[in-house]
């Protein structure tokens, strides 16, 4: 199980550096400071201090549990969608949908779908698909196209996902995610969570 995990993880590494927004490692300086004395500061003029990088600790989080259920799922290719301040008709449950922005995911997202989807994307106006959040639980949700105004949109069970993760408009930022799965790598799936967990 711990090869499974370090191949995921490597995946994980990939995509990161593809985007910068998936954190892998954060290095954290040796806490090696000498305590000053009190009366040091009048009597002598102070210098910068150097601070010592030489003794680094690499902390490496443990996987969040979306990682897992990509793994459950044999996911592949996760690529950053976007990241989004969730505005209030993102968080009404009358409205029930994600507004994507389409100046980003015309960048990030449609290029990574095939020609299937993308045909059925225009023609049916929507992708069936899950969404997980950052906790490994997952919603069937669609990715739509609305003709009308041009948008792209994440809904279906979209409200459920809100109320679960406690998200709040103008408050919460959203990461959103895009991988594969299922036979052949065909179904489109989703990760959405608040960008500080």
């Amino acid at each position: 199980m711990e090869a499974d995990w370090s191949n995921l993880l490597m995946l994980a590494e990939v995509a990161a550096s593809a985007s910068p927004l998936l954190p892998t490692f954060t290095i954290i300086p040796s806490n090696n400071r000498k305590k000053r004395k009190l009366n040091d500061h009048r009597n002598k003029k102070q210098t910068p201090r150097n601070t010592s990088y030489q003794n680094l600790c690499i902390a490496k989080p443990s996987p969040p549990d979306w990682i897992e259920t990509q793994f459950q799922l044999k996911a592949t290719s996760l690529i950053w969608v976007c990241d989004k301040l969730l505005k209030p008709s993102d968080t009404r449950p009358r409205q029930n949908r994600l507004l994507l922005p389409t100046s980003l995911i015309s960048h990030t997202l449609l290029p990574a779908l095939t020609p299937h989807q993308t045909s059925k994307l225009i023609t049916d106006g929507g992708i069936d698909g899950v969404t997980l959040d950052h906790k490994g639980r997952h919603w069937i949700t669609r990715f739509n196209y609305w003709r009308s105004s041009g948008c792209y949109t994440l809904n279906g069970s979209w409200t459920e996902l809100v109320d679960a993760n406690e998200l709040r408009a103008n408050f919460h930022t959203v990461r959103v995610w895009v991988f594969y799965y299922g036979p052949q790598n065909q179904e489109l799936g989703f990760i959405v969570h608040n960008k500080e967990d």
